[in-house]
């Protein structure tokens, strides 16, 4: 498949990434980093908060029936699309990253294997729909979900090249655009027609358009690039991503299990009231994962050219995860029963506990989510797999015995020990490569700025918007005392906005 060409001299100097490839690889910083981050989380956050208000609306329109078909379905085909990735957006960051030769030929050939997974998944997807043991509505939303799913994945893959190149503002574009577009036709059609297929369906349609947007956005901004469909080529192409593909396979495994058990084992609404609270850590998670994009490229990079270099680079990264990471962690925890309340409303009570006990998979997530990427870097991909497998089996076997214990309380005890448990595999594999972060002054000061917050306010009882207001405040007065934090995390973060 070839695009119709187009006049590269028209495209600015600033934004073709064909004048990059030869540059040297030098002024790594974390700057460059936060910016990149910047403009992933405006158009994650411009998305998601659309997302999220459309996520509400099914919740208040449809019930707990409704969402929990929804989360149902959401957990269910996740597996699926997370196999027609196989690990190719990491794969194609890393391996665009380090490309200076034959970039577009081998843009063309991960997009193109992309696309025949895409469509052997989704024929998978059918045929296994008759062995479940759902009513007809279920699993048309189960087909639905699925096919927006994998045709989200594509979307995603094909703007990897953006993050690979560190032009990071179209990646949030691609983002922003076809998750608002996405939640602002599903609310009008759920308010206007109360029908939940309907509201669903126009999930995978704005996908679809949105593939052929993306590929018309790449075609200008890098050029004519070919698409390869060969089945050696194909073949090879999964042998050299496996590891990625594996690690994404488990990731999803372990943290969706709880979802799909309870969905399988209490029911659509259990898996409702419990997918509320899940819903806001996963919402909340586009910063870990943004973040470790964003370090993605440069991490691989450097750790080609300097080892003391990566280093320093991997324990700010995790100073500053752990400065975003606590006090977030402890602001869920603190103020659960109000966030329920005002966006779900007292129908939802029960997942007050739950969104407790989750809270901490945030700060966990921040750290999983940077070491990860290092391991990447530093082509640790198959220890990271190994690990992996060690927190899902974990996970599993935690979920299939609390579940039937202890309910959906038990879900969110075995999420939380299998994240705890690849944390702590994670820092044990990268103290051989990188050494122990150095990271305890960073700890103190985010623990104690979270407790001068969290011990006052939890007596004080203040209006929801006014206590987060307070903690912010309180936080940073306290954080701020470190000299080390203001000379070095807030200057770059002023760095960024003077730019």
């Amino acid at each position: 498949m070839k695009y119709s060409k187009i006049n590269i001299e028209e495209i600015p100097a600033e934004i073709e990434f064909e004048a990059d490839q030869n540059k040297p690889d030098s002024n790594f910083s974390l700057t460059k980093v936060f910016k990149n981050f910047s403009f992933l989380s405006i158009g994650q956050i411009s998305g998601d908060v659309f997302t999220f208000i459309l996520f509400v609306v099914i919740s208040r329109i449809f019930g707990e029936q409704g969402i929990g078909q929804y989360s149902f379905a959401m957990g269910l085909t996740g597996f699926f699309a997370i196999v027609s990735d196989f690990g190719l957006y990491h794969f194609s960051v890393k391996e665009l990253s380090a490309s200076k030769e034959n970039f577009k030929t081998t843009y063309g050939r991960i997009l193109s294997a992309r696309i025949i997974l895409s469509i052997l998944i989704f024929l998978l997807m059918i045929a296994a729909l008759p062995l479940l043991n759902f009513s007809y509505e279920t699993k048309l939303i189960i087909l639905i979900i699925g096919l927006y799913q994998i045709l989200y994945k594509i979307v995603d893959g094909a703007s990897a090249v953006f993050v690979a190149k560190e032009k990071m503002q179209y990646s949030g574009i691609i983002e922003s655009s076809m998750k608002i577009s996405i939640a602002l036709t599903g609310i009008i059609t759920a308010y206007l027609t109360k029908n939940l297929v309907l509201v669903l369906t126009l999930m995978p349609i704005i996908a679809g358009v949105q593939i052929f947007v993306t590929l018309n956005l790449i075609v200008k901004k890098i050029g004519i690039f070919k698409l390869y469909f060969s089945l050696p080529g194909f073949i090879n192409l999964l042998k050299r991503a496996k590891a990625f593909g594996f690690s994404e396979f488990l990731n999803q495994i372990y943290t969706r299990v709880d979802i799909v058990l309870i969905g399988f084992l209490l029911g659509e609404s259990a898996s409702g009231i419990y997918n509320v609270a899940f819903r806001i850590i996963f919402f909340l998670q586009f910063i870990p994962v943004f973040a470790s994009i964003a370090l993605f490229p440069a991490a691989t990079k450097l750790f080609e050219r300097s080892k003391s270099d990566i280093k320093k680079f991997y324990d700010d990264s995790l100073s500053m995860m752990i400065l975003i990471g606590i006090p977030i962690t402890a602001g869920i925890w603190l103020f659960s029963p109000g966030i329920i309340n005002l966006l779900f409303g007292e129908t939802f009570s029960g997942s007050i506990f739950i969104l407790k006990i989750l809270s901490t998979i945030f700060l966990l997530k921040c750290l999983s989510s940077v070491t990860a990427i290092f391991l990447f870097a530093c082509n640790k991909q198959n220890e990271k797999l190994k690990d992996q497998l060690a927190a899902t089996l974990l996970s599993l076997a935690g979920n299939f015995i609390l579940i039937k214990s202890f309910g959906i309380a038990g879900a969110a005890v075995a999420v939380t020990a299998s994240e705890i448990l690849l944390v702590i595999l994670f820092f044990i594999r990268l103290k051989k490569e990188l050494g122990f972060p150095r990271i305890f002054s960073r700890l103190t000061a985010a623990s104690l700025g979270s407790l001068a917050f969290a011990v006052p306010l939890y007596f004080l009882h203040l209006p929801l918007f006014i206590a987060v207001a307070a903690s912010v405040l309180i936080y940073f007065s306290i954080v701020l005392f470190f000299r080390d934090i203001r000379s070095h995390e807030l200057k770059i973060i002023t760095g960024v906005f003077n730019k």
